[in-house]
């Protein structure tokens, strides 16, 4: 597919209304194979020009996210425009003996918290702290038993008392995702419930941080071939989940070589400095509101771009 631009008085007197009815027959088009990749995975055409990604994971349908380089929380089937950020102050509450409580808030997957060799009982670790609202936190742990049932909450606390968010359940546990909170709270903690059998069990508490509504962003990797080495005019458009009025979407093209489409609007069809090589990343940002943005608001389900 190739995108024709029109400029006024040269190819017609009415270039912004036919670039308004070829951009609004696009973002159908776009939307539409975002709603197919969420269903299933599809081939795209071979002779290039368009690409897409549904978010059916945090790697996405087309395994394109690069979740290493993407700064926005993935919330079950969308990206959502909050990001992970420790825990800053508090107290720190510890009732099961966990060695290296610090680990939980450095921020760091591969530190860790741990109870080990224990028996039957509950054991919790976490902080308090000022009143903040929170809307997802992130969380890893990990539990190993020889034997019997293992359950660990994600708890929060109002300022009198704690109530669960999320339990799970398992002999060995292995978590590593981000929970949905919403709410206006004064602590977090993990309750790790060990039932042994008789024997003993062990507990590691990796991450417990919290989200911070920000603009956010997530990377894509575009398979070769997908668009043309000469590019220079695209189209951007998303399935948004989550919307409000000020909120904004922005999208760019890179390559390794260094051309770098920069910042494009969404829903529009832009022009830039044509490339020297084919654009090999897609980088789109998820702008909230400036003035009190409602927490995870932009999200959208997926993206896609024509050329």
């Amino acid at each position: 597919m190739t995108i024709n631009t029109f400029t006024s008085g040269v190819n017609t007197s009415f270039s912004s209304e036919l670039n308004q009815n070829s951009a609004s027959f696009l973002k159908a088009q776009g939307r539409n194979l975002i709603r197919q990749l969420q269903d299933r995975s599809v081939a795209f055409t071979a002779d290039g020009g368009e690409w897409a990604e549904a978010y059916t994971d945090s790697d996405g349908r087309k395994d394109s996210v690069d979740t290493d380089n993407t700064t926005s929380i993935f919330d079950t089937d969308k990206y959502v425009s909050s990001q992970i950020t420790q825990i800053s102050g508090g107290s720190t509450v510890n009732t099961g003996s966990f060695v290296n409580p610090d680990n939980l808030f450095d921020g760091d997957s591969g530190t860790y918290a741990s109870v080990d060799d224990k028996d039957t009982g509950e054991y919790i670790i976490g902080k308090t702290f000022s009143s903040t609202y929170v809307g997802y936190c992130k969380v890893k742990f990990t539990t190993n038993t020889t034997s019997g049932a293992t359950s660990v909450k994600l708890q929060k606390y109002d300022g009198d008392s704690w109530s669960d968010v999320q339990e799970w359940t398992d002999n060995d546990l292995d978590v590593d995702t981000t929970v949905a909170v919403d709410d206006t709270i004064e602590g977090l903690r993990f309750s790790f419930n060990l039932d042994t059998t008789g024997s003993t069990a062990d507990g590691y508490a990796y991450r417990l941080d919290v989200s911070e509504t920000v603009d956010t962003i997530i990377t894509h990797d575009i398979p070769s071939g997908t668009f043309s080495s000469t590019i220079s005019i695209a189209f951007g458009t998303a399935l948004v989940e989550d919307w409000e009025s000020e909120a904004d979407i922005q999208y760019k093209l890179t390559n390794t070589g260094g051309d770098d489409s920069g910042w494009l609007a969404y829903n529009e069809i832009s022009t830039f400095t044509a490339f020297t090589a084919e654009p090999d990343t897609c980088i789109v940002k998820l702008i909230p509101k400036t003035t009190s943005p409602t927490e995870g608001y932009p999200s959208i389900n997926g993206f896609a771009v024509f050329e």
